[in-house]
């Protein structure tokens, strides 16, 4: 955050915004994603605060050959970094659309980096935007508003993502349609009479732990019942297309 600071005080507020998005893009795949959303979140705060006192106190922009060079540079490694999360993201939409996807997806860290380039992307532009009309209007206030909307957009996008992963954070449970299949498995299990509850979440991108209330068959044995759930797991496993650990709690009436 120093470094943003210091920044704000010898550049143009978008250029500065623009900047300390880019920075946080690059080091995107280093940490939680609960760090990377929620260091999206206090970027804008900074060059904000020095938006506001660049619209109160607006100066002349000055030589601006250097900023142009550093937005050009910064979009061209951006796209390159949005093309690849793209081309990463787009097997998982499966005939969905982009939004649908992010929003049914169990693997935040496939549509965080996709976000965070889009909206590192947008932010050059208004940057680009803002320093061209501010350089050919002579106007530094309106450096200052392209600084202050790239502040919105990263206050947007870290908005939708902390949505998105709120409910992977906490423990999201498995799909109706997922259920659904842990019950068809169990009624064709003989050892079972009945299945009571179910308690799912999913403990990863591709894994789920599922508990099972189940009434047993006063007739089964150790043996077929220890069989009667490892079934479950297959059947659960080839359902959910991943790993599935199912715990048994007997239940009785």
């Amino acid at each position: 955050m120093k470094r943003f600071c210091f920044m704000a005080s010898i550049a143009p507020p978008s250029l500065v915004t623009a900047y300390t998005r880019s920075d946080m893009a690059g080091k995107s795949t280093s940490g939680p994603s609960w760090w990377r959303s929620s260091s999206l979140r206090v970027a804008p705060a900074c060059p904000s605060m020095r938006a506001i006192t660049h619209i109160l106190s607006p100066s002349p922009p000055r030589d601006t050959h250097v900023n142009f060079i550093v937005l050009g540079l910064s979009f061209l490694f951006e796209g390159a970094s949005w093309w690849i999360a793209l081309k990463n993201f787009r097997p998982s939409l499966k005939g969905r659309s982009h939004w649908e996807a992010i929003k049914r997806s169990k693997d935040p860290l496939s549509f965080i980096v996709l976000l965070e380039d889009t909206a590192a992307l947008i932010g050059l532009a208004i940057a680009f935007a803002g320093t061209s009309l501010s350089a050919y209007f002579g106007m530094g206030v309106l450096d200052g508003i392209a600084s202050i909307a790239i502040g919105l957009v990263l206050a947007l996008v870290s908005a939708i993502l902390a949505r998105e992963c709120k409910s992977l954070l906490m423990g999201e449970p498995a799909s109706s349609a997922f259920i659904a299949a842990l019950h068809e498995a169990a009624a064709a299990e003989s050892a079972i009479a009945r299945l009571v509850d179910v308690w799912t979440v999913h403990v990863g991108p591709r894994r789920i732990v599922a508990t099972l209330r189940v009434e047993l068959e006063s007739t089964a044995s150790a043996v077929e019942i220890s069989e009667a759930v490892q079934r479950l797991e297959e059947r659960s496993k080839i359902a959910f297309n991943g790993d599935v650990v199912i715990f048994i709690k007997p239940f009785t009436s």
